[in-house]
């Protein structure tokens, strides 16, 4: 078995990290990352529409990650239930849109 190690986005394999900045979009809206993909989406899953406008508004990967920290009525159980949807949905088109990756 071959297997591929990766970690920081600027370390070797970076770009499989959710935080290796990479533009794509689904349903008309850019994102900058993976990261950024998938904190908007758990905002926009707990109606926090503040947050997810911050989110979209920021290209800085540690910010985004705390604003995703700071979601409104949050619960972990059901993100824990639809995230790994959602991180499908995300990197499907993370690599679809930049071939490069591949």
């Amino acid at each position: 078995m071959n297997i591929i190690c990766f970690h920081n986005p600027d370390e070797e394999n970076g770009y499989l990290s959710n935080w290796y900045l990479s533009q794509f979009s689904i349903n008309g809206i850019q994102f900058s990352s993976m990261e950024q993909y998938m904190m908007y989406k758990k905002a926009v899953c707990f109606k926090d529409d503040d947050i997810a406008k911050k989110i979209l508004g920021s290209t800085d990967v540690a910010r985004i990650k705390a604003l995703g920290r700071l979601v409104r009525n949050y619960n972990d159980s059901y993100w824990s239930g639809i995230r790994q949807i959602v991180v499908y949905e995300g990197l499907l088109a993370k690599f679809k849109q930049n071939e490069d990756l591949i």
